[in-house]
């Protein structure tokens, strides 16, 4: 998938709203592409986040011959000034980076699955 890069800076939004466990949150958005969440889990865990809607994927598949790290880091782009009573994690990259990936870093000669992207 081509990044785009005529899209505003990464910012952060804190929205309020009543506790739900986050399974329960995120299963209301279980068929849609690109869902995630993010849990902890324990007495220590204060927070809690669901994505969904993306501004901007990447897959690299085994065959595409861009630098993985290259890419992740125009596919970021430029951010906007973090909330100063926000969360830790306030944009950037979630996602899959397969063991297969390791194969860009130190050439290993890991056999790739068909159909599995490397990130």
């Amino acid at each position: 998938m081509d990044i785009q890069t005529d899209l505003p800076p990464l910012h952060a939004v804190r929205l309020e709203a009543p506790w739900r466990e986050p399974d329960v949150a995120l299963s209301a958005f279980a068929d849609q592409p690109w869902a995630v969440g993010l849990a902890g889990a324990g007495a220590g865990a204060r927070w809690a986040y669901l994505a969904r809607d993306p501004d901007r994927t990447l897959t690299l598949d085994g065959a595409d011959p861009r630098d993985a790290f290259d890419a992740l880091a125009e596919l970021l782009g430029a951010t906007g000034p973090p909330l100063t009573e926000g969360p830790p994690f306030q944009g950037g990259v979630i996602g899959l980076a397969s063991y297969e990936l390791g194969d860009r870093v130190e050439p290993l000669g890991l056999v790739r699955f068909e159909g599995w992207p490397d990130l």
